[in-house]
């Protein structure tokens, strides 16, 4: 690096081309194929000696919805799937030779194969639902090439209630492969058109699902172009959208289309940057990865919905996928954490629209099934929220979640409505009295989810993030504050003031981890992160006066994080948890474990109740000390596998381990990923599951490392701190943006900040603690320059100004 230059505009191509994804060989199996995407429409493109295939997959098309009559996991529990492509370029074609070589180029988001004589380039166009490929034959006996399109499954299947029909058409210029599905009020219907020109010729050669179209060649380039397009009305057709793409670009060259695409790329790559050096390679590996992550996440999270956990875009062998088609937030928000801070906070519009729109559905949901106002979001759910009940069956699930009937008491009729949404299905579901992980103590009523409290306010933290990077007053009024009000609502009802005078939470699971705890220090510190934030954006918006005294006495009267001194978390978590150390709860009804979560840091992260600058150094002291004590900390310092969405890696950038960070990152991508592929993503959540939300993880840690801007307390004025967990063997160049809209770009090597500059999009004030050990100096065009002194420094800045910060001398 150049210690005399800050690099503010950085070359972007030589950048990004680092993390091009570059085979010399066939993908090992399809699911380590390269992918490629728009946001809406995506796949990964994978090959053998004869042929190129596709799977092309949309994050819009959904099999069922949360009325569906069937079960979770049943035969109906689909997602995703659009049809299938295989493009035959002739036996031996694609033999792997010296000549053989594939290149995915982030910065073009472009695939190109290189083999003898040959050449194939494809790309989803970033502006329109198509995928382009160009085959290139300069062999000198060129080959036709032969394209199937296809379907997987029969003309009709009927599961109960629900039917799915698909069927391939065939038209003047274009041939289809559509699908329908419905049930009830649902709909949704799908379509994959392929462009036939002059000469082609197509016949359902292979079976009633398969077309196979077969483009002359005598030499030079062909090219082929599919549009997809998907629909939830049933006055709507998707093929006639399909359709109209194709006829909108017809007579588009490849270099053409390429042309409108790579703009929108190139403008998303240099939004920010991370550059970062050590002598072991393991600093240019994180940044690999982090460039990876932005790739996908802009390739999968452009849509109407966010991409699914389990499989994204990136499907390869139909539309079942483990897990199913519900939405995991747990998992589903590790994708998002990083993109606020990388500039790409467009990126999650999909995921918060999905939880915006659901908010009439929640709050139903919260005096439904617990008889609360407010809303109640559950961990899993359909993406069109918790299903609704009739009132009699209502109250025999609220019946069982508070413990007054076991769950073997449940009526057919509420087995039946019970079967698919996420939630009511672990309530009510039949299972093994052999099997003690799934034997229901305590009235039956305690399962992995069907009693977390805690997801709404994760979401609501995530919507309030949003608006202090972006600074958008109609998101806070519509969507951020609803949403806030709503849990804040919820836990003070659920909550219980008891004789000691504290508000107390009981019979409710610490996420996963432990069931039907007390006091859990997740839903705690839930509440301490989002109650205040609410309260300062009810005095900011002028709305519900009536309601701050209540959340203000809620907050006061809150009882403290349990303590490993306290009896009941000796009794829940054994006698070897330290006395001055946070607790994951105390004991309610169920003395287990059954996931191992990090959960006494969650009031670091992600509820930032406690923050690298919180004045109170006890509080602080007790943070560390429990990250010291913590389990998952000591899984990633001894090399053991971990799991694929731990948030350890963040947890540790937040409390500034700056000397256990290279190898905390660097485990959770080879061990915590459970197997990582040539693409950089894993098949740790099972078959048909591609992830890459451990991706999101080290890149939301990384940019931690770099840049924190947090609060003191929540709500409060938020602090930047440069380099605080940055690795003292790395060197690091940045622009990362900050909350208050402070885009942030530094250079720092061996643990010292050696330039910073701080442009400010809002004027606010900027609130920076002291980097150097002398006073800070401030400079900025047009103005003199001003000395601060003190650990935290805070100067006004203007819209649009730039600020060069040094050490005074």
């Amino acid at each position: 690096m150049n210690s005399n230059h800050l690099i503010l505009e950085p070359e972007y191509r030589a950048l990004i081309s680092g993390a091009d994804l570059i085979y010399r060989e066939h993908a090992s199996r399809s699911e380590a194929g390269m992918p490629i995407g728009n946001g809406r429409m995506g796949t990964l493109v994978w090959t053998d000696d004869a042929a190129l295939h596709f799977q092309i997959n949309r994050s819009d098309v959904f099999a069922v919805n949360r009325e569906h009559q069937g079960v979770q996991f049943g035969a109906a529990d689909y997602c995703g799937g659009c049809a299938r492509v295989v493009l035959n370029l002739g036996d031996g074609a694609l033999c792997v030779t010296e000549a053989f070589t594939q290149r995915l180029s982030l910065y073009d988001a472009e695939y190109t194969l290189t083999a003898e004589n040959l050449t194939v380039r494809c790309l989803v166009s970033s502006g329109t639902d198509m995928l382009q490929v160009e085959v290139d034959d300069r062999r000198r006996d060129p080959q036709p090439v032969r394209v199937t399109l296809s379907l997987w499954r029969a003309a009709e299947v009927v599961n109960g209630g629900h039917c799915a029909r698909a069927a391939m058409r065939a038209h003047a210029g274009a041939i289809s492969a559509v699908q329908q599905f419905s049930e009830g009020s649902h709909f949704c219907g799908s379509a994959v058109s392929l462009a036939l020109p002059a000469g082609a010729k197509a016949t359902a050669a292979i079976d009633a699902n398969a077309y196979e179209v077969t483009f002359p060649s005598d030499g030079g380039k062909t090219v082929l172009r599919f549009s997809s397009a998907a629909s939830w009305r049933r006055e709507e057709e998707a093929e006639i959208c399909a359709l109209s793409i194709l006829a909108g670009e017809a007579g588009q060259s490849y270099a053409a289309l390429r042309e409108q695409h790579i703009p929108w790329w190139h403008a998303f790559w240099s939004r920010t940057y991370v550059h970062l050096v050590s002598e072991d390679g393991s600093a240019q590996q994180i940044e690999r990865l982090r460039h990876l992550h932005l790739y996908y996440m802009a390739s999968c999270s452009r849509g109407r919905l966010p991409p699914k956990f389990n499989g994204m875009l990136f499907n390869t062998q139909g539309d079942a996928r483990t897990w199913g088609a519900q939405f995991w937030l747990w998992n589903t928000e590790l994708l998002y954490f990083s993109l606020f801070a990388a500039d790409a906070w467009d990126l999650s519009e999909p995921y918060f629209n999905l939880y915006a729109r659901m908010l009439p559905e929640c709050e139903k949901a919260a005096r439904q099934r617990w008889g609360l106002p407010g809303s109640y979001y559950p961990e899993t759910m359909p993406f069109d929220g918790p299903a609704l009940l009739p009132d009699d069956i209502a109250k025999e699930f609220q019946d069982v979640i508070y413990g007054r009937k076991p769950y073997t008491e449940f009526s057919p009729e509420a087995r039946e409505w019970g079967g698919y949404c996420s939630q009511l299905r672990a309530l009510s579901e039949a299972r093994d009295p052999k099997s003690p992980e799934w034997r229901l103590p305590a009235a039956g009523r305690y399962t992995w989810i069907s009693h977390i409290a805690s997801s709404g306010a994760e979401i609501a933290l995530q919507a309030w993030w949003r608006y202090r990077y972006t600074g958008d007053e109609g998101w806070l009024r519509s969507a951020a504050y609803p949403q806030l009000r709503g849990v804040v609502e919820f836990y003070r009802h659920l909550a219980v003031r008891e004789a000691d005078g504290r508000y107390h939470l009981s019979g409710i699971n610490a996420h996963e981890s432990f069931w039907g705890a007390r006091d859990s220090t997740m839903d705690l510190a839930a509440i301490r992160g989002i109650a205040p934030i609410a309260l300062r954006v009810s005095i900011q918006l002028g709305v519900d006066a009536e309601l701050r005294p209540l959340w203000q006495d809620f907050l006061d009267a809150l009882v403290p994080y349990p303590m490993g001194s306290d009896a009941g978390a000796k009794a829940l978590n054994g006698a070897v948890l330290a006395d001055d150390a946070w607790a994951a709860a105390c004991l309610g009804d169920v003395q287990n474990n059954h996931n191992n979560e990090a959960l006494c840091m969650t009031p670091v992260f992600p509820f930032e109740d406690v923050t690298l600058v919180t004045p109170d150094q006890q509080v602080l002291r007790t943070a560390q000390r429990t990250l010291d004590l913590s389990p998952q900390r000591h899984v990633y310092l001894k090399g053991h596998t971990s799991c694929v969405h731990d948030r350890m890696p963040i947890i540790m950038a937040r409390m500034g381990r700056s000397e256990e960070m290279a190898a905390c990152l660097l485990h959770h991508y080879t061990a915590g990923a459970g197997g990582v592929l040539a693409n950089a993503m894993s098949l740790a959540e099972g078959e048909q599951a591609l992830s890459a939300e451990f991706l999101g993880t080290i890149s939301a840690a990384v940019q931690d490392s770099l840049l924190q801007c947090l609060s003191p307390h929540p709500g409060e004025p938020e602090i930047l701190h440069i380099i605080p967990a940055l690795p003292r063997t790395w060197d690091a160049e940045f622009r990362l943006l900050a909350r208050g809209g402070f885009l942030v770009s530094g250079q720092a090597g061996k643990g010292e900040l050696k330039k910073l500059e701080i442009l400010s999009r809002r004027g606010e004030t900027c609130r920076l603690r002291n980097p150097w050990t002398t006073p800070c100096r401030v400079s900025s065009p047009g103005d003199a320059d001003c000395v601060l002194t003190g650990p935290i420094c805070a100067f006004p800045t203007k819209p649009g100004e730039r600020y060069s910060l040094s050490p005074a001398t």
